[in-house]
Formats: structure tokens, sequence, C-alpha cells
């Protein structure tokens, strides 16, 4: 018609008057019909929004495999779980969600409070960090470094767990800090063993010359004896700390590792005790090595002593293999051919704390030491440009294997004297016999 909207409104306010507060009823009406239509639409709009954001910071999380990333809640309940946590712990999502997470925490730490600690340090400080074993559900064990931190103050507080599995770079460290302590203490020995030898020489020489020009029936004789005794049993502990140093002086020879353990049986069955069995398990035609007989000897005879201690009055079974191992994994240093000697028993086993110890000079689980052990083993193995590995499972046994570089194929004959050699000349022969 040709109006404007205010015309219509003034000529629509004299056909139906209406009150200013009525006005301002019907307008609040509207707005309030208005806010309301705009809230519901944009809560949709945020509901969409948001699901397609926790969308991607689940796929976000889920993409980090190396870590292990989780929610907590303020009872220890694991709320959430991502696949790194998957694969580094073992559970799925579906068997962890709503379990304390002190589930993969080992029995020490659980004993101890551990978690609920953790979860009042958290609360209090804002994060808790750590360095400590955790256990997987197959129940290998774990050393992991972790954060768990405060991400809600509300009435329901909650807290996010980070985790990394840094158990090969704990292992190297602790390799390496065994090694920079054995170099140490072998340099000790050799420095003391040395000098105790040249003490000793004085002490042994003028003993033997002393007694040496006395009679039987002199009261003194049984006193030099001693002086002899006690004298040679010190020169024996000296050869085991040049042996623990690496310095000790040895025969290199080339030989068949397997056809040294196979002539040995017959002694060794004599050594161990009659309850204990004896089980060789000889590899044939093995790559020479280039090593003192001697001390590989001895090596295998203190391993298989060490075995039979390990057993009770029970007795068991004490197994001495030889093979080759074509690499030494664990340990790019020592890449290559190795022939191996392994002692394996059917003793009580070690624990890991137990294990960490055997190869300190003196140490044992007997109530009297028994000089070096394996720490002269394990010097004798070095010298020789070898290595050793352990395994041990309490209540299942112990297995020691020495890995001895292998000669190739090329250079791998063993020495022989010829029998043509010329010894013409004037030659010195020393015999020695005891008077027993």
């Amino acid at each position: 018609f040709g109006l404007s909207a205010q015309r219509v409104w003034h000529l629509a306010r004299q056909e139906a008057p209406i009150s200013r507060n009525q006005l301002t009823i019907y307008g609040d009406l509207l707005r309030e019909l208005g806010q309301a239509f705009l809230r519901e639409r944009y809560s949709s709009i945020l509901e969409r929004r948001l699901a397609k954001t926790n969308k991607r910071f689940k796929l976000l999380v889920d993409g980090v495999k190396e870590y292990a990333i989780f929610t907590v809640d303020g009872a220890g309940l694991v709320a959430s779980w991502n696949e790194g946590a998957a694969r580094l712990l073992g559970y799925a999502e579906a068997e962890i969600v709503g379990r304390p997470f002190s589930s993969m925490f080992a029995p020490a730490d659980i004993e101890n409070g551990a978690p609920q600690t953790d979860i009042e340090k958290a609360a209090r400080e804002g994060r808790a960090v750590n360095e400590r074993w955790y256990v997987r559900k197959a129940g290998e064990k774990l050393f992991v470094s972790g954060i768990l931190t405060s991400i809600g103050t509300s009435n329901t507080p909650e807290f996010g767990m980070i985790m990394h599995n840094i158990t090969d770079r704990m292992k190297a460290e602790a390799t390496l800090l065994q090694k920079q302590k054995l170099k140490s203490l072998a340099v000790l020995a050799g420095g003391v063993a040395h000098d105790f030898n040249n003490l000793l020489g004085v002490i042994l020489g003028h003993a033997s010359l002393l007694l040496d020009g006395t009679s039987e029936s002199d009261p003194q004789r049984a006193g030099l004896k001693t002086i002899v005794s006690a004298g040679e049993k010190a020169a024996t502990l000296v050869r085991q700390l040049l042996a623990y140093a690496g310095i000790a002086r040895f025969a290199i020879t080339r030989f068949d590792v397997s056809g040294l353990v196979s002539g040995m049986r017959q002694l060794i069955e004599i050594a161990i005790p009659p309850m204990v069995r004896l089980e060789l398990e000889i590899t044939s035609d093995l790559p020479l090595i280039e090593a003192d007989k001697a001390q590989i000897r001895q090596i295998v005879m203190d391993l298989v002593m060490n075995a039979t201690e390990a057993m009770g009055p029970e007795g068991g079974t004490v197994w001495v293999s030889t093979g080759l191992a074509e690499t030494h994994p664990g340990d790019e240093s020592k890449l290559g051919r190795f022939v191996y000697i392994e002692v394996r028993d059917s003793g009580c086993g070690m624990d890991e704390s137990l294990q960490a110890k055997i190869f300190d000079p003196f140490f044992t689980t007997k109530f009297v030491g028994r000089g070096l052990g394996l720490a002269a083993v394990s010097g004798i193995v070095r010298a020789h440009g070898g290595t050793m590995r352990v395994a041990s499972v309490p209540g299942k046994g112990s297995t020691f294997r020495v890995l001895l570089p292998a000669l190739s194929d090329a250079s791998g004959k063993s020495e022989k004297t010829s029998s043509h050699d010329d010894h013409s000349g004037a030659e010195t022969v020393l015999a020695v016999a005891d008077k027993r």
C-alpha cells in the first residue's frame, strides 16, 4: 500500500492500543526465544567441533607409538589409554581402563606406596617425575622414565601420564659403569700384585734357603715350612690378581676348545661331588682359538665348581657345552665369529641384585670367602679378547657363556712341534721330583 513500516506500526497501535510494559514483556520474550534458539544451534555446532577435535586429538595421541600416554583419575584408576601404552605395557585399552594404574608397578614399589605417593605429589606440585621399573602384562620388567602431571583442579581431579622405555639406555649405562669399575679395579690389582710379588719373592727365597739349611730335627723347620706354604698360597693369589687385571703372562697356542673340554671330563668328574651329574655337549669341527690352555682350563674348572656350589645337598646336573656363535648380539664392539664354552646348571639361580655382584673381587654367597673366583675368570676372558654373558632365573639355575674370538679358516691351523727340530749343542736339563 505504499506505507512505511513506521506508519504501519502507528496505525496498528491506534487500532489495537498496547502498553509500554506489555511491549517490554513481549520484547523480552522474543529476545529469550532468540537466544535459546541461538544457544541450541551454537551448542550443536560446538559439539560437532568438539567431536572433531577429540577425534583429531585421539588420532594424534594414538599415533605416538614410542610413548605410553594415558590418564588417571583422582582414585588412581586408568581413564584413557593410547596405543603406545598398549605396545609398551601389553594391556589393551578395554583391559586396563577402570583398573588401578598401580597394576603396572613393580611389587616392591606397590608395597612402598609409590602409586599413591606419585598422585599426591602431582596434585601438590603439579607433576611427579620418576625413573623406575614397571611390569608388563606378560610379566617382563621395563625400566621407564615417567611424568605424572595434574591436568584438572575440579572436584574430580585427573592426571596425565607419559612414559618412555629407557631399559636399553639403563642397561648400556650399567654396562659402561661396570666396565669402568672393572678397569679401575684391574689397574689397582695389577699394581698391588706386582709390588706384592716382589716382596713375596724375597720372603719365599729366604725361607726356602733357611729351610734347606735345617735338619729334620731342627725345631725351626716346622715354622719355616709354614712360611713357605703360606707364601705359595699367596703366590697363587698373586697369579689370580694378575689374571683379573688381564696382565698375566700367557703361553699362547692355537687349539680346539672342544678337544680341550673333552679331555677334561675325567678331571671334572673327580672334582665335583658325587650327587652332581656332568653332561658334555661338545660341537665338533669348531674353528681354533688362540689362547693359553692352562687359563682356559681354569675358566672351565672355576665355572663348573661355581655351578656345583649353586646346588643343594640333593645335587643336580651341570651341562658343559661348546659351539660357534657367528656374531655377538648386544655388543657392537665384538662382532664376528666366536667359539663359546657354556656351563649351565640346575641350581638355585640368582636374582638381578646378585648377578650385579658376582664379578666383584672376593664376592661370595658363602660365609667364608673363596678368593677371586668369577672375577679372575672375567679377567682371563678380557685378556683373551673375549666376553662373558650370564643368564639366571631364581630357582631354575644359571648359564655362563664365555665367548672367545675364533681364528679364520686361513689361520685356524693348530701349531704342531716338528719332530725334525735341530737340538744339537750343549743343553741343560732340569729334573724336579718330590720326596713323597
